[in-house]
């Protein structure tokens, strides 16, 4: 088994699948995922997360003062 703790993991359509995502996880490493249009539901459900991140984010940059 790879040490992959820290790692950034790169995967195509196959890192997907549960099993491999959780191996990633449990190594304590992070991965980005390729995200098609091909399924649109779930398409515009990852671009609401990310969209609903970046204005917490934001909006935490901006009370703090280092905006």
């Amino acid at each position: 088994m790879l040490d992959l703790e820290n790692a950034i993991i790169t995967i195509d359509a196959m890192g997907c699948q549960t099993d491999i995502a959780e191996v990633i996880i449990e190594q304590k490493a992070d991965y980005i995922l390729a995200v098609k249009e091909k399924t649109k539901k779930n398409y515009i459900k990852i671009l609401k997360v990310l969209f609903d991140s970046l204005k917490r984010q934001i909006k935490n940059l901006y009370n703090r003062g280092s905006w």
